[in-house]
């Protein structure tokens, strides 16, 4: 259930990130950066609940590989988030000034990265039926009960 806060959160933080680029609009950055704060707090709640989740056993063997790229890509992506985070907050919540195209740019990459550890994610709940309730398998994978 936390996973989708961040998606959400920092995909439009994104997307205001890079119209107040474009547009040269501070009050969209403002925007940006509260946004991008709420979306990096949350993809650590996310984190912290996929490393749980990811002891719990009962997972099966043919979704280690897909578990192992969702785990690194998380991990590459909230530390990215986390990084342009306290950058942002070095530079009194502002996008740094002699690099926006920069941080703005990068900001975007670690959203399309986190696009990718969604779908890695969706493919272990539905391809795989890990966190799924045993009575709920078939439901997950569209089979009659």
């Amino acid at each position: 259930m936390l996973v989708h806060f961040p998606i959400a959160l920092l995909a439009a933080a994104a997307g205001l990130e890079a119209a107040a680029f474009v547009l040269k609009r501070d009050d969209l950055s403002r925007a940006g950066w509260w946004i991008q704060l709420a979306g990096t707090l949350a993809i650590g709640a996310a984190v912290l609940s996929g490393i749980v989740a990811g002891d719990a056993p009962g997972i099966p063997a043919a979704a280690a590989g897909t578990m192992e790229s969702h785990e690194e890509l998380a991990f590459l992506a909230s530390g990215t988030f986390g990084a342009l985070l306290l950058w942002r907050v070095a530079a009194k919540t502002r996008i740094p000034g002699p690099a926006p195209l920069v941080y703005v740019g990068v900001l975007c990459a670690a959203v399309l990265v986190l696009l990718v550890v969604a779908w890695f994610g969706g493919e272990l709940v539905y391809r795989h039926g890990v966190g799924v309730a045993t009575g709920l398998k078939g439901v997950a994978s569209g089979a009659k009960q």
